[in-house]
Protein backbone atom coordinates (compact mmCIF):
# COMPACT_ATOMS: atom_id res chain seq x y z
CA UNK A 1 0.00 0.00 0.00
CA UNK A 2 3.06 2.34 0.98
CA UNK A 3 4.47 1.40 -2.23
CA UNK A 4 1.48 2.26 -4.43
CA UNK A 5 1.27 5.58 -2.45
CA UNK A 6 3.76 6.67 -3.22
CA UNK A 7 4.39 6.10 -6.80
CA UNK A 8 1.15 7.74 -7.22
CA UNK A 9 2.41 10.99 -5.89
CA UNK A 10 5.72 10.43 -7.51
CA UNK A 11 3.87 10.67 -10.83
CA UNK A 12 1.53 13.15 -10.02
CA UNK A 13 4.94 15.74 -8.99
CA UNK A 14 6.72 14.02 -12.41
CA UNK A 15 3.46 14.92 -14.38
CA UNK A 16 2.99 18.28 -13.00
CA UNK A 17 6.44 19.07 -13.55
CA UNK A 18 6.90 18.38 -16.98
CA UNK A 19 3.52 20.20 -17.89
CA UNK A 20 5.23 22.94 -15.99
CA UNK A 21 7.99 23.08 -18.73
CA UNK A 22 5.75 22.35 -20.93
CA UNK A 23 3.47 25.47 -20.29
CA UNK A 24 6.43 27.73 -19.88
CA UNK A 25 7.78 26.76 -23.84
CA UNK A 26 4.67 27.97 -25.03
CA UNK A 27 4.64 31.08 -23.26
CA UNK A 28 5.19 33.89 -25.60
CA UNK A 29 6.16 36.25 -22.89
CA UNK A 30 9.03 39.49 -23.76
CA UNK A 31 10.05 40.80 -20.58
CA UNK A 32 11.92 44.32 -20.45
CA UNK A 33 12.50 46.07 -17.74
CA UNK A 34 9.01 45.91 -15.41
CA UNK A 35 7.23 45.76 -18.12
CA UNK A 36 5.89 42.31 -19.67
CA UNK A 37 3.80 41.67 -23.32
CA UNK A 38 1.96 38.62 -23.92
CA UNK A 39 2.45 38.38 -27.60
CA UNK A 40 -0.10 36.66 -29.30
CA UNK A 41 1.10 36.15 -32.40
CA UNK A 42 4.41 33.85 -33.98
CA UNK A 43 5.95 36.48 -36.12
CA UNK A 44 5.84 40.10 -36.79
CA UNK A 45 3.96 39.79 -39.92
CA UNK A 46 1.59 37.94 -38.24
CA UNK A 47 1.43 40.93 -35.80
CA UNK A 48 1.28 43.91 -38.28
CA UNK A 49 -1.16 42.59 -40.97
CA UNK A 50 -3.98 45.00 -40.36
CA UNK A 51 -1.47 48.09 -40.37
CA UNK A 52 -1.04 50.68 -43.52
CA UNK A 53 0.98 52.70 -42.63
CA UNK A 54 4.04 53.55 -40.34
CA UNK A 55 5.63 56.72 -39.90
CA UNK A 56 8.09 58.51 -37.81
CA UNK A 57 6.89 62.40 -37.12
CA UNK A 58 6.63 65.13 -34.36
CA UNK A 59 3.67 65.74 -32.56
CA UNK A 60 2.48 69.52 -33.19
CA UNK A 61 -0.21 70.09 -30.43
CA UNK A 62 -3.16 67.97 -28.44
CA UNK A 63 -6.83 68.96 -30.24
CA UNK A 64 -9.94 69.10 -27.65
CA UNK A 65 -11.37 66.01 -26.33
CA UNK A 66 -14.84 64.93 -27.77
CA UNK A 67 -17.21 62.19 -27.42
CA UNK A 68 -17.97 59.95 -30.23
CA UNK A 69 -20.32 57.52 -31.14
CA UNK A 70 -19.30 53.77 -31.08
CA UNK A 71 -21.39 52.84 -33.39
CA UNK A 72 -22.90 50.21 -31.63
CA UNK A 73 -26.21 49.50 -31.38
CA UNK A 74 -28.36 48.52 -28.28
CA UNK A 75 -30.53 50.51 -25.54
CA UNK A 76 -28.77 52.65 -24.96
CA UNK A 77 -25.86 54.91 -26.63
CA UNK A 78 -22.31 54.29 -26.24
CA UNK A 79 -19.94 56.81 -26.83
CA UNK A 80 -16.18 57.41 -25.70
CA UNK A 81 -13.81 60.19 -25.45
CA UNK A 82 -11.57 60.99 -27.77
CA UNK A 83 -8.66 63.37 -28.26
CA UNK A 84 -6.93 64.40 -31.78
CA UNK A 85 -2.68 65.24 -31.90
CA UNK A 86 -1.28 66.71 -35.32
CA UNK A 87 1.76 64.87 -35.83
CA UNK A 88 3.71 66.34 -38.52
CA UNK A 89 5.35 63.15 -40.83
CA UNK A 90 8.89 63.67 -40.73
CA UNK A 91 9.56 60.44 -42.58
CA UNK A 92 7.03 57.63 -43.92
CA UNK A 93 8.77 53.86 -43.38
CA UNK A 94 6.29 52.16 -44.40
CA UNK A 95 3.02 52.19 -46.56
CA UNK A 96 2.03 55.51 -48.77
CA UNK A 97 0.92 59.18 -47.99
CA UNK A 98 0.13 62.17 -49.95
CA UNK A 99 -0.04 64.66 -46.86
CA UNK A 100 2.68 65.99 -44.83
CA UNK A 101 1.15 65.78 -41.47
CA UNK A 102 -1.97 63.70 -39.87
CA UNK A 103 -4.63 63.45 -37.05
CA UNK A 104 -3.90 60.60 -34.38
CA UNK A 105 -6.54 60.19 -32.69
CA UNK A 106 -6.14 59.06 -28.97
CA UNK A 107 -8.46 57.54 -26.42
CA UNK A 108 -9.63 59.34 -23.48
CA UNK A 109 -9.62 62.53 -22.21
CA UNK A 110 -6.85 65.35 -22.15
CA UNK A 111 -8.67 66.59 -18.67
CA UNK A 112 -8.32 63.03 -17.07
CA UNK A 113 -4.42 62.08 -15.77
CA UNK A 114 -4.98 58.65 -15.75
CA UNK A 115 -6.08 58.91 -19.53
CA UNK A 116 -3.77 61.13 -20.75
CA UNK A 117 -0.90 59.33 -19.30
CA UNK A 118 -0.31 57.40 -22.35
CA UNK A 119 -1.23 60.67 -25.16
CA UNK A 120 1.44 61.74 -27.14
CA UNK A 121 2.81 65.22 -25.82
CA UNK A 122 3.68 68.60 -28.00
CA UNK A 123 7.38 68.37 -29.03
CA UNK A 124 7.48 64.25 -29.10
CA UNK A 125 9.37 62.20 -31.42
CA UNK A 126 6.72 58.96 -32.51
CA UNK A 127 6.76 56.28 -34.22
CA UNK A 128 3.25 55.70 -34.40
CA UNK A 129 1.53 52.40 -36.84
CA UNK A 130 -1.44 53.28 -38.45
CA UNK A 131 -4.83 52.41 -39.49
CA UNK A 132 -6.50 54.68 -41.41
CA UNK A 133 -10.68 55.55 -40.28
CA UNK A 134 -12.93 57.79 -42.10
CA UNK A 135 -11.69 60.65 -39.87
Amino acid sequence: MLIATLSISMSIIVGSSLALVYINKQDHTIEQGSHSVNSINDNLEEALWNVELIIKGTVLNEGNTYKKDAGIQGKQNFSFDVTPANIKVDKVLYGIIDTNSITYLQHGSSSNSLESKNHVKKGEEVVLMLVKTDE
